[in-house]
């Protein structure tokens, strides 16, 4: 249990010194319930060997095995003393009674996780849509769902037909006589068995699929993921607020994603939302043990967020960004940036005039193109995630040089800003304005709406970006003036 969350005591101590103790205090007695239910249905059946060694007691010392229990506390598998249980007093075939003692105990632990359920099932706890231990302030919350998830742990692994676990002799109950004989005879290799077994979970993680998907079953619409990525969205305004939303929407609890922004109402906006499963006041904090890292900040602001994070970053982390120029972020990410670190630059194609959490949306990348920019040297795993990322909201991913994407998005995205706000500029300085603006229709509002974008986020893409904005401006005007000369001359060409 405690080597399960070092991630959590490195990331969030008072919350790992928090859970722990409750996850404790829970299992304690779910672990008296489950050994109490295979002696008291051995007891009805007819052996009274636990009563009368004092097996039916609530009282957790009469049941705990000094190193299992030790297991239990480190590694989150152990075991508690064996009930004992005399086959021959059962009152029926001495196989079939085992059989029925042996599943009392997991059947009593599902019975305790449908009980605790219900809670949820009725929405009397107002909770999200997915679960991460670190991510729950509601205390009462996190002792339901750990009598759901722990109840669920000891049935599921109690099931698996491997000795000494309850599975194995409800197995051999109900087995044909002539398997049963020969099945029986892997119990002299329980402890050999078990080793094995423990080692298989811990290297292929299957146990914790079988029990995400039994918990996801009793809980309905809360699910718990207990390999989920970790996201870290730096910036919650539009784009950052909408990545989170997609991401949400469609890897469900297979991400958790650790949210910062400068203003905590707008924080507290992406968690009502469910953009973010939790906010990290502080930047530190919020790139920690992070997979990958979105900064969705304007590009003058991300050589500070850069040099800020950079000895906070877990090895092998992916780095990625959403601003409008490349090259020079490119360059400071090179700079700042621990070498184990992967930065892949990135850029939708998408937007509105609106930069605020408030104008979020989950389809906003739908069918939109994304550019990636990296380093030669880039590591190809990373690009692949940042692609399977891109995919994951929707969005088609292209990946292209630094230097070319910012040459491109300078004519097709960066000119037209700029003629948008000049023809702005210039209108309204006229002495006729006051006239003209009450002729304005939809023509002039659909031209002009860029203008009325983020001047701060406009200012950054202008400096990070001059030379190939300024070559796009001196193109645009020697087209204009040839425009100019074509009207004056009242020329052919006007028709073409």
């Amino acid at each position: 249990m405690i080597l399960w969350n070092l991630d959590l005591l490195f990331d969030n101590p008072a919350l790992f010194f928090t859970v722990i103790p409750i996850a404790i205090l829970v299992l304690l007695p779910m672990l008296v319930f489950h050994e109490v239910s295979h002696g008291w249905v051995a007891y009805k059946l007819g052996d009274d060997t636990a009563k009368n060694l004092g097996r039916l007691t609530w009282n957790p010392l009469a049941h705990l095995d000094r190193v299992g229990s030790l297991m239990l506390l480190f590694v989150g598998i152990g075991w508690a003393k064996p009930v004992p249980v005399n086959p021959y007093r059962l009152g029926m075939d001495p196989r079939k009674g085992m059989a029925i003692v042996g599943a009392a105990g997991p059947l009593s632990n599902f019975l305790m996780a449908s009980i605790a359920s219900i809670l949820f099932r009725l929405d009397i706890l107002d909770l999200p849509a997915s679960y991460s231990v670190a991510s729950f302030s509601n205390l009462l919350a996190i002792v339901i769902l750990f009598i759901v998830q722990i109840n669920v742990i000891l049935g599921v692994l109690n099931m698996l037909p491997v000795p000494p676990l309850d599975g194995f002799k409800i197995v051999a109950g109900i087995l044909p006589q002539e398997y049963a004989r020969s099945f029986t005879r892997m119990e002299k290799y329980a402890p050999q068995a078990f080793l094995i077994l423990v080692l298989f979970i811990f290297m292929t993680g299957f146990l914790w699929s079988i029990v995400a998907f039994v918990v996801t079953f009793f809980l309905g619409r809360i699910s718990i993921n207990m390999n989920a990525k970790r996201i870290s969205i730096i910036g919650l305004g539009l784009i950052g607020g909408s990545l989170g939303l997609a991401l949400k929407q469609s890897m469900g609890t297979n991400v958790e994603i650790v949210g910062f922004a400068r203003r905590p109402e707008v924080g507290a906006e992406a968690v009502r939302i469910n953009a973010v499963d939790r906010i990290e006041p502080q930047l530190a904090r919020a790139v920690s043990n992070a997979d990958i890292v979105i900064i969705a900040a304007p590009v003058l602001a991300m050589k500070g967020i850069l040099q800020e994070i950079a000895d906070y970053l877990s090895p092998n982390a992916i780095v990625t960004d959403v601003g409008s120029t490349k090259t020079q972020v490119l360059k400071w990410a090179t700079e700042y940036l621990p070498p184990t670190v992967s930065f892949i630059g990135g850029h939708p194609m998408c937007g509105k005039e609106t930069s605020g959490i408030d104008d979020a949306e989950a389809g906003l990348f739908n069918d939109c193109v994304y550019c990636l920019t990296h380093e030669d040297n880039i590591n190809k795993e990373s690009l692949t995630q940042m692609e399977e990322l891109v995919k994951a909201v929707g969005a088609r991913a292209v990946v292209l040089d630094a230097e070319m994407h910012d040459q491109l998005v300078a004519g097709i995205s960066h000119l037209p800003l700029l003629l948008s706000s000049t023809l702005v500029s210039t209108l309204s300085k006229s002495l006729l304005w006051p006239e003209m603006s009450k002729l304005a229709a939809t023509g002039f509002l659909d031209i002009t709406r860029l203008a009325s974008g983020d001047p701060e986020l406009y200012r950054g893409i202008c400096v990070t970006n001059q030379h190939a904005i300024s070559n796009w401006i001196d193109q645009y005007i020697d087209s204009l003036r040839e425009y100019q000369r074509t009207v004056l001359t009242d020329d052919q060409a006007l028709q073409k």
